[in-house]
């Protein structure tokens, strides 16, 4: 009802604080209020990262969870008897979320069978809602690193969503459910916001992490991910329907470069909550993904003032907006602001790539102590497995051979965030530049897969493919090149691409098995992941 409407909006809005204490005298009422107060302990916590702060929503966590489970236990036999004499029908129903059939919750729901209905929606919120702490349970934990027991939790949820899932999918059979259960279609939203996001997760996976949804059992289908996500956002009424309009917003830009249906999303999103700090930081995200960087920190801004109650959050946001600035090559202003977060931020996510950035604008800004003092502290702190973090431990060891990077490196860096910022004409022009200091095999590969990337990026595809293809005939040479060795896949996926846009499938899969083919790691592995699997859904949908 309105309750939840009020309550919702002020924790999409950052005013948790006030949603708590208007919550505590409702937690009785309905399991779905048990539900938001987690969600605010553990939405703290990831834009946080404190410790404090994980300790709580732990708590909170399994205090609910044990009421909800013994909610379940209570209502179980209702829903049991009331799925046992329910006649299903042939198909799914269309449900019109525009008129949503209004029962009233005041009223005894009791049906022909002496059954009380809201006994059976209280089942499946029980349900429901214990897959969804399961899940919030599992993210706290991946988050802390503490992989075994997130996987256990991980698990769980999903199967608790995928049985509340088959249920909910019986009963959308017919009309008899929708017309006689409350809440149906905002169950019905949350279960979908849920199965969507698995199915989506564990089919982009990276292999390092593959572990996590080993004997998950079940085969991840984007496209089936897809359909529930838009579903769950179709039901406004429903307080999953913005996460769902959320995730879609991420995966239409950062999966299928989908910008307009992306933007289209989130603009939606942004009228309905224009103070909304989680709103805002995804925008902005996704304008610098188009390379619209000073929307972006427009944007960026806006959520850092809208996220008052979480100063760590504002310095993660200072983070966001130093990034910006190092993409433009502004090393000045960058360095005002990754400083900023350095210092005040004690929390693991970022630090070791901003401390190399840090490091490449002082040397950008010839200060050589300071660089060599920046570039000191990224190897410590690099976490296994996260690939800006290797890749920034790979580039501190190599400055730190001589306390000097070639005038190489230097170039073919400033042209890696150049690309990063869409300014594909300028690096072009920085790559022009660093030609004639490329020293070996690993430096001349690097320079014309990324040539070949901005050339695709500016429609020039036979000179990308030229570009390309130095690196396929230097193959030898480049796969002995260590850590560089990896413009041989990016070449490969760029080639890919290439065949998909002028329609040849077979070149597409003979290039993506190229791909495929290298089995040893290599840098950035786990960000061209994602352009394989997009590459696998275009091939797929060309024959």
């Amino acid at each position: 009802g309105s309750d939840l409407n009020e309550l919702y909006s002020l924790i999409w809005n950052g005013r948790f604080e006030e949603a708590t204490t208007r919550l505590q005298p409702l937690l009785k009422k309905h399991p779905v209020y048990n539900l938001l107060y987690c969600e605010i302990a553990v939405a703290i916590f990831l834009l946080s990262d404190k410790k404090e702060n994980y300790e709580l929503a732990s708590k909170r966590l399994s205090t609910v969870r044990k009421d909800c489970s013994a909610l379940w236990k209570m209502r179980k036999p209702t829903l049991k008897s009331y799925m046992s004499s329910y006649k299903q029908g042939s198909g799914q129903i269309e449900v019109d979320f525009e008129n949503l059939p209004a029962i009233s919750n005041d009223a005894e729901l009791v049906n022909e069978a002496g059954l009380n209905l809201k006994h059976v929606s209280s089942a499946l919120w029980a349900r429901a809602i214990l897959a969804e702490l399961h899940f919030m349970d599992s993210a706290i934990k991946f988050r802390q690193q503490k992989y075994l027991k997130g996987v256990m939790d991980f698990k769980k949820s999903w199967n608790l969503f995928k049985e509340c899932d088959d249920t909910l999918t019986k009963l959308f059979t017919s009309e008899q459910a929708l017309n006689e259960i409350p809440h149906l279609p905002q169950i019905r939203c949350a279960v979908d916001f849920g199965v969507g996001i698995y199915q989506f997760m564990c089919s982009v996976v990276p292999r390092h992490f593959q572990f996590i949804v080993e004997g998950i059992g079940f085969k991840a289908d984007r496209a089936v991910a897809m359909d529930l996500l838009k579903r769950s956002m179709r039901c406004e009424t429903a307080i999953r329907s913005h996460f769902a309009a959320l995730a879609l917003g991420w995966i239409y830009a950062f999966f299928y470069y989908n910008y307009d249906v992306s933007n289209q999303i989130l603009d939606l999103e942004i009228d309905k909550a224009p103070e909304s700090g989680i709103i805002l930081f995804t925008s902005a995200y996704v304008l610098r993904k188009q390379g619209k960087i000073q929307e972006s920190s427009d944007a960026f801004l806006k959520a850092k003032t809208a996220m008052q109650e979480v100063p760590a959050f504002q310095l993660k946001v200072d983070y966001e907006l130093g990034s910006n600035h190092f993409m433009l090559l502004e090393w000045n202003q960058a360095l005002e602001y990754l400083t900023r977060f350095l210092d005040g931020y004690d929390a693991e996510a970022f630090r070791t790539y901003c401390a190399y950035q840090v490091a490449f604008c002082y040397i950008m800004l010839e200060n050589q102590a300071k660089a060599i003092e920046y570039m000191k502290k990224v190897q410590p702190w690099v976490r296994k497995n996260y690939a800006l973090d290797e890749y920034s431990g790979h580039q501190a060891k190599k400055y730190l051979k001589k306390n000097t990077l070639s005038q190489f490196e230097i170039l073919y860096q400033q042209a890696l965030v150049s690309h990063e910022a869409c300014n594909y004409n300028s690096v072009l022009d920085i790559l022009e530049k660093a030609k004639t200091e490329a020293q070996n095999a690993g430096d001349t590969a690097r320079y014309s897969q990324l040539r070949g990337s901005a050339l695709a990026h500016l429609k020039q595809f036979d000179e990308a493919k030229n570009c390309y293809m130095e690196v396929v005939n230097a193959s030898k040479d480049v796969l002995k090149a260590g850590v560089n060795m990896y413009a041989l896949p990016f070449s490969y996926c760029g080639l890919t691409e290439i065949a998909i846009v002028e329609k040849d499938a077979s070149a597409a899969q003979s290039y993506l098995k190229k791909v495929k083919g290298i089995s040893s790691s290599y840098e950035f592995e786990t960000f061209l992941q994602w352009r394989v699997r997009k590459c696998e859904d275009d091939i797929r949908s060309m024959k």
